[in-house]
C-alpha cells in the first residue's frame, strides 16, 4: 500500500476546502473594500485611499441658492453713533479752484468700518486692606481683602476665563495659547501656570458638574456612548451622557464590553470539527439584531420623546476626539478626568445659551440653580 497515496485528501475533503477558502477570499475581500462611506469606520482610516464623492446626497430642491425668502440675514450695518468719526474735506473747489474748508461744508456721505481695537495692556488693580485704629479703645483691626485676591501678585478671574476658554473650547495647545497671549495682550504664562489654571478652574466645576450628572440621570430620554481616550499611554474609555440641553463627560470606568464575562472558547468534536454555530457575516448579524430588538428599533415611532438616532452623544463626543487628534493624549488620570469636567460644563454652558467667558467668571453653584433641562 503506497503511504503517500493514503495522506492524499479525498475528493469531498478537497471540495471542502475550496469551498472554504472562496468563503474566506469573499470575506478578506469585502474587508478591503470597506471604507468610512460603506461602514462604521472612521474617515481617518481612508488615508490616501478616500473614495471621492462624485454626487450629492443631497436632493434637488428647485430654490435658488443662498439665502431664501424671510430668512433673517447677520449683514453688517451701519450703526447711529460711531466710536471715531474723521472728517475728510476737499482741499479745492472742483469747477474754480478756490480753496475749501470744513466752514463750506454742507454735508456729507457717510462710510463705517468695523474693526477691532489695538490691543491693550492689562488693567492692574491694587486691592488695600486699611488698618484703623480704634478711637475709644486703640485696637487695631485690617480690613479684610474680597474672596478670590488670595495672593500678593495674581491674574484675574477674566484672564483666567479666557485662558480655560481657548484651551479647552478652541482647543488651543498651551505652547500656542502661550504666544497668542504674549502677541494679543503683552501677557507672558508660562506653560505651568496655564496648566495651574485650568486645574483651579476643573476643582471649581466639580459641584456644577455633579448637578448636571444628576439631571441627566434623572432625564426620561438621554443620549449615552463611549469612545477611546488615551491615558497615560493606554487606551483608556470617555463615557458620554447628555440631552439636548445638558452634557456629562467621564473620563474613568470601565466600557460596556469590558464588564461583560468572557466568552467561552468552542470546543471541538473528536474529528477536530469546531462545535457551535457557524460565524455569521456583519450583515446577518445585524439583520438578526434589527428583528430581535424590534421594539427597541422601532420606539421612535410609538414615543416622539425618542430620537431616531444616537447623534447627539455623537456630537458631544465630537470635540472630545478632536482634541486627542490636535495634542495627543492625556498623561495621567487626573488631567483627563479635569478636562472631561471643563468640556462639561462648556458644553451645558453652550446648550444653555450662555456666554461662556461670561460663564467661567460666575459663580458655578448660581449657574447649577439656574440650569434647563426641558
Amino acid at each position: 500500500m503506497n503511504l503517500e497515496s493514503a495522506a492524499e485528501p479525498s475528493r469531498e475533503e478537497l471540495i471542502a476546502l475550496v469551498v472554504a477558502l472562496q468563503a474566506r477570499i469573499a470575506e478578506l475581500e469585502r474587508r478591503l473594500g470597506l471604507n468610512s462611506s460603506t461602514s462604521g469606520k472612521p474617515p481617518s482610516s481612508d488615508g490616501l485611499k478616500k473614495p471621492a464623492r462624485v454626487t450629492s446626497l443631497r436632493e434637488r430642491s428647485g430654490k435658488k441658492s443662498g439665502g431664501q425668502k424671510g430668512h433673517k440675514g447677520e449683514t453688517l450695518r451701519q450703526v447711529a453713533v460711531a466710536d471715531d468719526v474723521v472728517n475728510h474735506y476737499p482741499s479745492a473747489c472742483a469747477t474754480c479752484g478756490a480753496g475749501l474748508d470744513a466752514q463750506t461744508s454742507v454735508g456729507h456721505s457717510a462710510r463705517q468700518v468695523f474693526d477691532l481695537p489695538e490691543p491693550q495692556p492689562l488693567v492692574v488693580t491694587e486691592h488695600r486692606a486699611h488698618d484703623c485704629q480704634c478711637v475709644a479703645c486703640g485696637t487695631t483691626t485690617r480690613g479684610s481683602f474680597p474672596d478670590g485676591v488670595n495672593a500678593p501678585v495674581q491674574y484675574g478671574a477674566r484672564i483666567r476665563s479666557f485662558v480655560v476658554y481657548l484651551l479647552h473650547h478652541q482647543l488651543l495647545p498651551e505652547d500656542r495659547l502661550v504666544e497668542l497671549m504674549a502677541d494679543l495682550f503683552g501677557v507672558k504664562l508660562a506653560a505651568a501656570t496655564i496648566a495651574s489654571m485650568s486645574r483651579a478652574c476643573a476643582e471649581c466645576l466639580r459641584g456644577f458638574t455633579e448637578a448636571v450628572r444628576d439631571l441627566v440621570a434623572g432625564a426620561p430620554v438621554k443620549h449615552m456612548d463611549e469612545t477611546g481616550f488615551r491615558i497615560a499611554g493606554k487606551t483608556q474609555w470617555l463615557h458620554v451622557a447628555s440631552t439636548a440641553l445638558l452634557t456629562f463627560y467621564l473620563a474613568e470606568g470601565l466600557a460596556f464590553h469590558e464588564t461583560q464575562a468572557p466568552l467561552v472558547q468552542a470546543t471541538t468534536k473528536a474529528g477536530g470539527k469546531r462545535r457551535g454555530r457557524v460565524p455569521r457575516r456583519t450583515g446577518h448579524n445585524l439583520l438578526l439584531r434589527l428583528a430581535t430588538r424590534k421594539q427597541d428599533t422601532l420606539r421612535f415611532l410609538h414615543n416622539p420623546a425618542v430620537p431616531f438616532t444616537n447623534n447627539q452623544a455623537e456630537r458631544d463626543g465630537r470635540m472630545m476626539k478632536l482634541r486627542q487628534k490636535i495634542s495627543g493624549g492625556f498623561r495621567s488620570l487626573e488631567g483627563a478626568i479635569d478636562f472631561a469636567t471643563i468640556r462639561s460644563f462648556l458644553s451645558t454652558a453652550r446648550k444653555q445659551g450662555w456666554n461662556i467667558i461670561d460663564a467661567l467668571t460666575r459663580d458655578p453653584a448660581n449657574l447649577a440653580k439656574s440650569l434647563r433641562f426641558s
